[in-house]
C-alpha cells in the first residue's frame, strides 16, 4: 500500500515537473493607426524653429517671400508666419501692421487652444519689440538735438577768444599808428 501510494506520488510529481508546450496565444488584432497629420500649430511650431535657425540673410529672404505671397493670396498661415518671421527679422514689415492685422483675426480662426497662446505669446514679444524700437528711436532723436547744441556751445566758447583776439589786434594796430605818427613826427622835429 505504501508503495502504491509512493508510486503514485512519484508519478504525479514527475507529471508536474514535465514541461508542457504552451498553447499559443491567439494573434493579437493589428489596428489601424492613421498616419499623424501635423497640426496647424505644429506646422507653425516647426516654421518658428527653423527661421530661428537660419542666417540674417536667409530669413531677410524667407520674409520677403512671405510678405509677397500674403499680398498675392493673404490667409491665416501667412499672417501667422509673419507675425512670427517678424521676430526674428525687420524685413517681415511694420509691426503695428502685423499687429493690426493679426488683432482683426476673428477668435474662430484661431484651431485651438495651443495656437492661440502661441499667437498671444508672440503678440507680446512684438509689442515689447516695438516699445524697444521707439526707445531707441527717442534716445536717437535726442542725441541728434544734443550735437547741435553741444556743437553751438563749443562755438560759443570760441567766440570770446575770436572777440578777444579781434581786440588785440586792433589796439596792437593802433599802437603801430601811433608808432609811426610819433616816428613821423619826431622825424620833422629834427
Amino acid at each position: 500500500m505504501m508503495k502504491s501510494k509512493l508510486a503514485v506520488l512519484s508519478v504525479a510529481l514527475l507529471t508536474g515537473c514535465a514541461q508542457m508546450e504552451p498553447q499559443p496565444s491567439p494573434p493579437t488584432p493589428e489596428c489601424y493607426t492613421p498616419p499623424k497629420v501635423a497640426s496647424e500649430f505644429d506646422r507653425l511650431l516647426a516654421f518658428a524653429a527653423k527661421t530661428a535657425e537660419l542666417t540674417p540673410a536667409a530669413r531677410a529672404e524667407q520674409c520677403k517671400a512671405l510678405v509677397k505671397q500674403n499680398k498675392e493670396a493673404p490667409n491665416l498661415t501667412n499672417r501667422l508666419q509673419i507675425l512670427v518671421g517678424r521676430v526674428f527679422s525687420d524685413t517681415c514689415g511694420d509691426i503695428a501692421k502685423i499687429l493690426d492685422d493679426v488683432g482683426n483675426l476673428p477668435p474662430a480662426a484661431l484651431p485651438d487652444e495651443a495656437m492661440k497662446q502661441f499667437v498671444t505669446t508672440q503678440t507680446a514679444t512684438l509689442k515689447q519689440i516695438q516699445g524697444y524700437s521707439k526707445k531707441l528711436g527717442n534716445l536717437e532723436r535726442k542725441q541728434r538735438t544734443a550735437q547741435p547744441a553741444e556743437a553751438k556751445e563749443r562755438s560759443d566758447v570760441g567766440t570770446p577768444k575770436t572777440d578777444e583776439t579781434r581786440l588785440l589786434r586792433e589796439k596792437l594796430e593802433a599802437i603801430r599808428s601811433m608808432e609811426k605818427q610819433l616816428d613821423e613826427s619826431g622825424g620833422d622835429a629834427k
